[in-house]
């Protein structure tokens, strides 16, 4: 039996919680408040955005120092997908993605509904789901930007 919650932050941070929620606002204390009920599913959202955003962001820069990636040298299609809003309905290759690992497409849940698709299936596809605390909290320890489990 459960007994609460554990998350390790990006800062290395142990933090102790009793469910998701408010792991979520120990993990976001400026950013989630489980108790604001009609705001939940915003607060949700926009901490998915910014992971998916940040996440993204430092890939690329990352791969760009290994020499995995140079803007110069990409199609205008890898491009298009790579930079797109992620607070808008994901571009269409998104669901022909195929560069994986060497360059994945971190889409948010919210953005892959507005296309009114399923989700796409691909090793180079990763979705941040913030359809609720439980599953905001699996997608943030899915991208490691945070370590998580059960006590």
């Amino acid at each position: 039996m459960s007994r609460g919650l554990w998350a390790l932050s990006v800062t290395g941070t142990l933090l102790l919680a009793a469910d998701y929620d408010f792991m979520l606002a120990a993990l976001y204390p400026d950013r989630y408040t489980p108790e604001l009920t009609v705001s939940r599913k915003a607060q949700l959202e926009a901490i998915a955005l910014r992971a998916a955003v940040d996440v993204s962001g430092f890939g690329l820069l990352a791969r760009a120092d290994e020499g995995q990636f140079n803007p110069d040298e990409e199609s205008e299609t890898t491009l298009t997908a790579l930079f797109a809003d992620r607070r808008e309905a994901a571009p269409a290759v998104a669901w022909d993605w195929e560069p994986g690992e060497r360059l994945p497409l971190i889409l948010t849940s919210v953005a892959v509904a507005a296309t009114g698709r399923t989700d796409p299936v691909s090793a180079g596809v990763i979705i941040v789901d913030s359809g609720s605390a439980r599953r905001l909290i699996h997608s943030l320890a899915e991208l490691d930007v945070i370590a998580f489990g059960r006590l």
